[in-house]
């Protein structure tokens, strides 16, 4: 029976990897071509300063 439970819940819930997840939930672009992927800066960035902050912001803020 878990076998079929693990299937099933893999039908609905899976893991995106890193590298994707941006890509997958939160652009606007419904499809890129290969290229415009690999030099995509909002990709590239982690889309720094749009929905996660700044990794010099967090680093002064454990600091202070």
């Amino acid at each position: 029976m878990l076998p079929l439970w693990r299937w099933i819940k893999n039908q609905f819930v899976q893991k995106i990897p890193d590298d994707i997840a941006l890509c997958e939930f939160d652009c606007h672009r419904l499809q890129c071509t290969h290229e415009e992927w690999k030099q995509c800066p909002r990709r590239l960035g982690g889309a720094a300063g749009e929905l996660r902050p700044e990794k010099k912001a967090q680093s002064a803020d454990k600091q202070g």
